[in-house]
């Protein structure tokens, strides 16, 4: 597929930073006077529970401008948006800089059934890095990646509106069954 003029392509591992994140040296249950950073593991990435606090002494933080991803067990490559605390040791965080944020979520949504098939290790599978990293990342300029949000967003909203339509015949066709 040709691309317009006005777009580049890059090596996503060329592009991204990342941190890949690691377990905390001091952890307590609880928030705490010191331990006032949460932990964000896999629960709370997809969840936002958070389940411990940490001084964040040795850790990595992560913001909500950051992509988590889930790097290791049997939902890598599990992309979501990020949280404000210390990235947990399965996750890792991709920083895209100078990007619409929704757009570059977008792209790394999309790979998700890839890289989760192709995951690497005989125990615990993980994100193949080569893979990921030498993803072709196709960078329009912001106006383009705006608009192209947009439009999948439009189309996740039709998408959520078809499936409700959906449940509401298949409750009218209950209804209509019990009336035969």
């Amino acid at each position: 597929m040709k691309l317009p003029n006005s777009w580049a392509v890059v090596k996503l591992g060329n592009f991204v930073k990342s941190d890949k994140g690691k377990k905390p040296r001091n952890e307590s249950k609880i928030e705490t006077e010191t331990h006032t950073l949460p932990y964000i593991d896999i629960q709370a990435f997809e969840e936002g529970v958070i389940k411990s606090w940490t001084d964040g002494d040795g850790c990595r933080l992560c913001f909500e401008t950051d992509f988590l991803m889930v790097w290791d067990g049997s939902r890598s490559g599990l992309v979501g948006k990020g949280i404000n605390g210390v990235l947990g040791s399965t996750l890792v965080r991709i920083y895209f800089p100078s990007m619409v944020n929704d757009y570059a979520f977008y792209f790394l949504q999309s790979k998700y059934q890839e890289i989760n098939t192709r995951a690497k290790g005989s125990g615990t599978p993980h994100v193949d890095p080569y893979l990921l990293w030498n993803y072709q990342f196709p960078i329009p300029p912001k106006n383009e990646q705006h608009r192209i949000v947009a439009k999948i967003e439009a189309l996740f909203s039709e998408l959520d509106k078809g499936i409700e339509s959906l449940k509401t015949a298949r409750e009218q066709l209950k209804i209509y069954r019990q009336a035969l």
